[in-house]
């Protein structure tokens, strides 16, 4: 998925300040197109924010109201091509409907969404049934509009309040669609058609090629190798260390997080005897889900069993197959 076509859809959109039917039906058709995996939900919405901010303006505010309807039908589109709402049991006659615009205000009121206020938008959120959703997030731009000034700057922080408290209802009331690799594997690349080593190389290269999902250096991420070193030199000379920053909001990607959350799972002491909870099976199976959710991983699938008979082509299959390699073994 090429985030610059994301990127150049939303300033068509936002070139004219207006989404046309015919514009919502391309986003919707843009974003089925580019198969937009989970991992990368969270950008492609929030990205409409990024963007959103270049065509903010100081001296008209009309023009600032219709870039936040058309930042809100985007995300629209996105919600209804990538997710879709959790089961709920909340019920549509007790959400206090009369508490939204009370509750945006406040948030608004300072700029910021401090963590105290995230929880209580994500407490909130969680009884929000299905029906209320979309009129529920739609609210959050409807009063962001009261909170528009003459100032950028404040109206930049105003789009990144709105953002969190979108991402704030779509994490606690929906989930990704489920997602499947839209590619098969071309007898080109076969062990049979190049042998072994030249097949298997073209498959990691196209593995390479499908991530999107990884951090962007100098951006999510900035590194100091210092003196560098090589591989084999005994000793560390680095006096300082190798991350300068990280953004750590990135980490709570589904699969970077659920990796992450195996790492305390497992004794760095060889010969340690381990025993393995309910809940850390359960991360483990969370973590081979949340891979299996990726255009890399589903690609590997269908190249290992296209290549092999003894790699099931059935996806709850393979996963089982991981697991007893992974660990298992």
């Amino acid at each position: 998925m090429a985030s610059s076509a994301i990127e150049s859809l939303y300033r068509s959109v936002f070139s004219d300040l207006t989404v046309s039917r015919e514009e919502d039906t391309e986003i919707r058709t843009k974003l089925e197109e580019l198969n937009v995996p989970p991992d990368k939900i969270v950008w492609v919405r929030a990205a409409a924010f990024r963007i959103g901010c270049e065509y903010l303006t100081e001296d008209d505010a009309d023009a600032n109201v219709q870039l936040l309807r058309c930042i809100n039908a985007i995300v629209h589109a996105v919600e209804m091509t990538c997710l879709v709402p959790k089961d709920t049991d909340a019920d549509e006659d007790s959400f206090p409907d009369e508490e939204v615009e009370t509750l945006y205000k406040e948030a608004f009121a300072d700029l910021s969404v401090d963590q105290e206020e995230s929880a209580e938008l994500v407490e909130f959120f969680a009884k929000c049934p299905k029906s209320k959703i979309i009129s529920t997030r739609a609210a959050a731009f409807k009063h962001a509009c009261d909170f528009l000034s003459d100032d950028r700057d404040t109206n930049v922080a105003l789009l990144r309040c709105i953002n969190v408290m979108v991402h704030a209802l779509e994490n606690t009331c929906m989930v990704p669609k489920p997602y499947t690799l839209k590619e098969e594997v071309s007898p080109e690349i076969s062990v049979e058609a190049i042998g072994l080593d030249a097949s298997i190389s073209k498959a990691v290269q196209h593995v390479w090629d499908l991530d999107v999902n990884r951090l962007t250096p100098n951006e999510d991420y900035v590194i100091n190798v210092q003196s560098g070193k090589k591989p084999y030199w005994a000793g560390d000379d680095a006096t300082e260390p190798l991350f300068t920053r990280v953004d750590t909001r990135e980490l709570q990607r589904p699969t970077y997080k659920t990796f992450i959350a195996l790492l305390d799972n497992y004794s760095a002491e060889c010969g340690d005897d381990e025993v393995v909870t309910n809940a850390e099976r359960a991360e483990i199976w969370n973590f081979l889900k949340a891979i299996y959710s990726t255009a890399p991983m589903q690609f590997a699938h269908k190249y290992c069993a296209a290549n092999s008979d003894d790699v099931p082509s059935d996806p709850a299959a393979f996963l089982k197959l991981l697991h007893k390699i992974w660990f298992e073994m």
